[in-house]
């Protein structure tokens, strides 16, 4: 929900319109180009549980949605009724890229100048992973030079966001504190799961979620 949630507000430029509307001016200029988001394309990187549910809103959205996830053998093609990309296909087609991928050593710094140099133009990328799968200040640089329309984080390299950074300056960059897991309904669900599957692995019962699998 918040990963769509920021997508759509970059997409939309609400940061800026709203800063317009509270100017008590009309002029759209300084927040174009919007467009219709049955002509986006909507990238997600990563298909694990929330990978997959981001990109089932995105398409009910209307957007074209597209997933990558090395997890996927190469010669899949299709997977949920979801065209399967590589990597670079991702980024060089897609208009909006949402990540959901681990922070490991493979994925460090994976969005770069490099990667922003290949990605479209006014292309907008969207965080609630990890920080450091983002250079930030490679995502600045896109950010002030336009190859980047914008960003939604939830997640940074330096959490909280020091006051004296760049990216409070750049108002096509929506911003939250790590905030993405929160709702009324999962802090409940969280406390409850958490003391389920101490429940069943007491009565010898396979529990969901589980890290390290037990030895049959």
């Amino acid at each position: 929900d918040h990963a769509i949630t920021m997508a759509l507000g970059v997409a939309r430029n609400i940061k800026v319109l709203d800063a317009q509307a509270r100017k008590s001016t009309m002029d759209l200029v300084p927040a174009m180009p919007i467009h219709q988001f049955v002509d986006q394309t909507f990238g997600v990187l990563g298909f694990g549980a929330i990978g997959r549910n981001t990109a089932s809103k995105a398409r009910g959205l209307g957007f074209n949605t597209i997933v990558s996830d090395p997890m996927i053998p190469a010669d899949v093609t299709e997977k949920d009724g979801f065209k399967v990309v590589s990597f670079d296909e991702l980024i060089a087609e897609s208009d909006i890229i949402s990540l959901h991928v681990p922070l490991i050593p493979a994925t460090k710094h994976l969005f770069n100048d490099e990667t922003f140099a290949k990605m479209k133009d006014g292309a907008i990328i969207v965080n609630t992973a990890r920080g450091g799968v983002i250079d930030t200040d490679a995502l600045i640089r896109a950010v002030e030079s336009g190859k980047l329309r914008g960003a939604g984080l939830d997640v940074l390299e330096i959490e909280p966001v020091p006051a004296d950074s760049p990216l409070l300056k750049l108002n096509r960059v929506i911003l939250s504190p790590h905030a993405a897991y929160y709702s009324e309904e999962s802090y409940f669900q969280l406390k409850r799961r958490t003391m389920q599957n101490v429940i069943d692995v007491l009565k010898g019962r396979e529990c969901k979620n589980i890290v390290v699998p037990r030895k049959k």
